[in-house]
């Protein structure tokens, strides 16, 4: 406004002139400039007019200046806009970049995370896979165990109605045998009819004890009760018995009996009753289910197997009766006029199976049957026990015996039979007599009964040891009992001399008490080396000369026997004999020598009582072995 002013004052003092001046508006403001003409006054005026042009000069100029200061500061305003924009873009690429690497580390840990949880739930289904294929395991494995178990409850049920079957018959039948017999034995007075009655009953007893032992040894194989009694026993010598025991039953029925023994000359360890048992068992089947033809026993014993095979040509059996022959109770349809109630093949298998041993069975309808058992048993070099020993006499029967049974008939039969062999008997029917008769004299041996109403024979056991009445602590207390399900283990640990089982014979009982009588004596008599070595200098020199002897005498009537040369046998006990007295051993060895005189005696018996002196010389080489220790022990403690 005031330069419009200015314009028109210097128009109207001159004329008309040219000036150039800035655009007006937003062209001016960007440096734009435009020339005007301006009128021409007068002097004064045009004076002024060059003043007020003058003046806007330098305000234009002041303008350009300030513009030129705008201009740059423009410039710079731009630039740092310019680098303030490329700081935000970086920045927003920055932020987009690092926007980017989250969502990609976010992607990739949902990967991770979904991946994982895949992997999971195919480890939980595979795992809820397993559980559940367990679970229908263990549901089949109980259903299968149900099923067996329901089995066993059957088989269980089905063994008790035949053993109550087998009791109401098997028994019932003997038992009236024993009763008409018993009743016709009293009314006959002929002596020897009477005693044929009587034999019957024996015969009849003896059935009706097999029948139970037969039962009995079913549950406890059943149950796992039995245990193995392994001792050293010649193989030969328990062959031989066996054929000597059915040989004469077999040819009796016009049957032709063979053995043949391949390599059985050895002594082995094992339990000889078991595999006698198994024995007696196939070759009492054999002879009941064969009419005639063969039956042959044969047995090797080769690399610690003994093989045993009994073979016949009876009637034979089908595969469908092999299946199911040892089960209990089982009996061939075709052999209904054959005594038994089926328990001896089962019992053979579990005695054989209780050995560690296996039997096999081959068999033809009408072409007879093999059956072959296999057992693992070991030789040994330790001494066999004969079973016929040769001091059983009266000398190791015992003086006095004291007997406690509830049963008053018991007693009188036992007395009876001590009495009628020399023994003096006190019968007792509670404890409180035991105390009394103990208190009143010593006895040699004690017979207790153990079922007692009151105190029974533990108890009794019990209280005798824990007395002190005469030999109450001492006296030898063996066991009668008619359960069957107890084994011998049990009382000897308990504390009893030892057990018998009823029924027993007279010879067993006095078999029993003669070996207890025979054994304590041995207990308090131990080989005596002083008469050899009180006169001697070199101690260990004469015992080993002494072992030397023994192992020669041993070899020459192994020799002997295998020849069957008694008078080679009375030469070398003869030769024997001085040295045993020195031992104070002579009274087994004159027995022996006795024995050699008796030309009715037959070479079974004698090599049995042979074996024996044999068995006396090994352990009498034992105790010298043990004797020159001792002696070396004591010369070493002397020197040092």
């Amino acid at each position: 406004m005031v330069v419009n002013q200015y314009s028109f004052t210097a128009s109207q003092a001159s004329g008309p002139r040219t000036v150039t001046r800035k655009k007006k508006g937003i062209a001016g403001f960007f440096g734009g400039k435009e020339t005007v003409q301006l009128p021409s006054g007068n002097t004064k005026e045009r004076a002024r007019g060059n003043e007020l042009i003058s003046l806007q000069e330098e305000r234009r100029r002041n303008i350009e200046t300030y513009t030129d200061s705008l201009r740059l500061h423009n410039r710079e305003l731009n630039g740092k806009l310019r680098t303030l924009i490329t700081s935000l873009d970086e920045q927003t690429s920055i932020a987009f970049q690092s926007k980017e690497k989250r969502l990609k580390a976010s992607y990739e840990h949902s990967s991770l995370v979904i991946t994982g949880l895949i992997v999971f739930s195919i480890i939980l289904l595979f795992v809820l896979y397993l559980i559940i294929q367990r679970d229908i395991k263990v549901k089949a494995r109980n259903r299968k165990r149900l099923e067996e178990t329901i089995e066993q409850n059957n088989a269980l049920l089905e063994m008790r109605k035949n053993i109550i079957l087998t009791i109401s018959h098997d028994i019932r039948a003997p038992l009236n045998i024993i009763s008409g017999s018993a009743e016709l034995a009293m009314d006959t007075r002929e002596k020897k009819r009477r005693n044929v009655h009587l034999n019957n009953i024996r015969i009849v007893c003896k059935h009706v004890v097999h029948l139970l032992n037969n039962l009995l040894d079913v549950y406890r194989l059943n149950e796992a009760k039995e245990t193995c009694n392994d001792v050293p026993f010649n193989l030969n010598g328990l062959l031989e018995r066996i054929a000597s025991g059915f040989s004469h039953v077999v040819t009796d029925k016009g049957i032709l009996f063979r053995q043949d023994f391949k390599d059985t000359d050895v002594n082995l360890y094992g339990d000889a009753d078991r595999i006698e048992q198994i024995m007696d068992n196939l070759l009492t089947n054999a002879v009941k289910f064969t009419e005639s033809g063969t039956i042959a026993l044969n047995a090797c014993y080769h690399e610690g197997l003994l093989t045993l095979e009994v073979k016949d040509t009876g009637i034979g059996m089908s595969q469908e009766t092999l299946s199911r022959i040892f089960r209990p109770f089982e009996r061939l349809t075709s052999a209904t006029n054959v005594d038994g109630v089926g328990l001896g093949l089962p019992i053979t298998k579990g005695v054989v199976r209780l050995l560690g041993g296996e039997i096999n069975v081959t068999s033809e309808i009408g072409q007879g049957s093999t059956f072959s058992v296999t057992l693992p048993l070991s030789t040994t070099d330790e001494p066999v026990e004969s079973e016929n020993r040769i001091l059983l006499n009266l000398e190791h029967l015992p003086a006095n015996v004291l007997v406690i049974d509830d049963d008053t008939m018991f007693l009188g039969v036992i007395k009876e039979m001590l009495e009628r062999n020399g023994i003096t008997c006190t019968m007792c029917s509670s404890a409180k007599d035991v105390v009394k008769a103990i208190r009143g004299k010593d006895y040699d041996l004690l017979l207790s009964d153990i079922q007692m109403p009151g105190t029974n024979g533990f108890e009794l056991l019990t209280l005798l040891r824990n007395s002190n009445i005469n030999n109450s602590r001492t006296i030898p207390v063996i066991a009668m009992t008619a359960r069957g399900d107890r084994e011998k283990e049990a009382f000897l640990h308990a504390g009893f001399t030892d057990c018998i089982y009823k029924p027993f014979s007279s010879s067993e009982l006095l078999s029993l008490l003669s070996t207890i009588r025979r054994n304590r004596q041995e207990d308090n008599h131990s080989v005596d080396f002083s008469l050899i070595l009180s006169e001697v200098g070199n101690k260990s020199k004469t015992l080993l000369s002494f072992i030397s002897q023994s192992e020669k005498d041993r070899e020459e009537l192994g020799a002997a026997m295998k020849n069957g040369d008694r008078q080679k046998l009375r030469e070398i006990t003869h030769r024997m004999q001085p040295m045993w007295e020195l031992l104070q051993m002579e009274e087994a060895l004159s027995a022996y020598r006795a024995l050699l005189k008796d030309e009715t005696i037959n070479d079974k018996i004698l090599n049995e009582h042979t074996r024996q002196i044999m068995d006396y010389a090994a352990i009498l080489i034992k105790v010298a072995e043990a004797e020159i220790k001792r002696v070396t022990n004591e010369t070493e403690d002397t020197d040092s």
